[in-house]
């Protein structure tokens, strides 16, 4: 019997790297599975909303090599080896302190609708 190797996709949320099988699978991250829902379903970062679900309200914005994309409009495979920065991400790693970002949503009573 022939074994068939799997296909790890290798991705650094957050300053931590997490390795997913790619199939279809119960525990596998499908082809055309999502960042949006590979961050929240997977990870359990639920600070980035799926809104729209249409890369148009913002709600799932994150950080990409520096670079702010909707999540819900990026394939999961395509982030290999990408840095990918939540909101979650931002607090300070050692303190738990919030960033000024995550602090003015506080102070302004802000919410994640827009971007």
């Amino acid at each position: 019997m022939k074994t068939v190797e799997k296909k790890v996709v290798t991705l650094n949320v957050n300053g931590k790297t997490y390795d997913f099988l790619v199939g279809d699978g119960i525990h596998e991250v499908s082809e055309g599975e999502t960042l949006a829902v590979t961050l929240r379903d997977r990870l359990h970062l639920t600070g980035l909303k799926i809104g729209c679900d249409q890369g148009a309200c913002g709600s799932c914005t994150v950080i990409m090599d520096g670079l702010a994309i909707a999540s819900c409009m990026t394939l999961t495979l395509d982030c290999a080896g990408k840095s990918i920065t939540t909101i979650e991400g931002l607090a300070d790693s050692e303190t738990g302190e919030l960033s000024g970002l995550q602090q003015s949503f506080v102070d302004n009573c802000g919410f994640q609708c827009g971007f």
